[in-house]
């Protein structure tokens, strides 16, 4: 396959997002507030995703591989509802818990495709083989299906007396109406990383003018 030379090319995209965000946040009593926030995001593709730069991956002869970016991405937009209570019980110290709700569209996935890859000149690059255009297997970004993504989080920090020392614990329960089903044939789109729960301790020291933290963070395969 004759890959010498190079090419500019361009392209371009637009969008426009009005993205309201409302917060209320209640005083229940001296110890213990509730709040309640809607909203709406929106996160733009990475730079790498959206370039449209073609790597060969594989030259070999009946494996061609190819990966590219993809211009007409549109960003993740997500409704999200959170609610949460916070229970103040001393100085510093509080627990709390709360649940939360996400409706997200565009998730950016890999898609792979079948098709030719043009040279400098725009002429489909030849599979030596046979003297017929290559067929790369194409990878790139693409955006897929809306997905909904719900749980329920609680954290407690907890200081010991004077000596500045505390503990922070939290820990995260997320679950998702597109869950992958290896048996499952027909399922062709399914959040991947998300894992069902994820953990977290913190220790820390802010007595003196020095302050110290050690943190550990797991969470479940996914």
């Amino acid at each position: 396959v004759q890959t010498a030379g190079t090419a500019t090319v361009s392209k371009s995209n637009h969008y426009t997002d009005v993205l309201p965000n409302l917060s209320f946040k209640w005083e229940l009593t001296d110890e213990m507030t509730a709040r309640f926030a809607a909203s709406q995001t929106m996160t733009r593709p990475t730079l790498e995703q959206l370039s449209r730069v073609t790597t060969l991956v594989t030259l070999r002869p009946g494996n061609f591989a190819a990966a590219s970016g993809t211009p007409d991405l549109e960003p993740f937009r997500s409704d999200n509802l959170d609610l949460s209570f916070e229970y103040y019980y001393g100085r510093g110290d509080f627990v709390s818990v709360g649940a939360y709700y996400k409706d997200v569209s565009n998730f950016i996935v890999l898609n792979q495709t079948t098709g030719v890859v043009n040279n400098s000149s725009g002429t489909p690059l030849l599979d030596p083989a046979t003297g017929l255009p290559a067929q790369f297997t194409i990878t790139a970004p693409t955006n897929g299906e809306s997905a909904q993504v719900y749980g329920l989080e609680a954290g407690i920090q907890q200081s010991f007396g004077d000596s500045g020392f505390g503990i922070q614990l939290n820990g995260t329960l997320a679950h998702s109406d597109k869950d992958l089903d290896p048996q499952d044939l027909t399922n062709k789109f399914a959040l991947t990383g998300l894992s069902n729960s994820a953990n977290g301790v913190l220790f820390y020291d802010n007595k003196s003018n020095f302050e110290a933290r050690l943190a550990l963070n797991w969470r479940e395969d996914f």
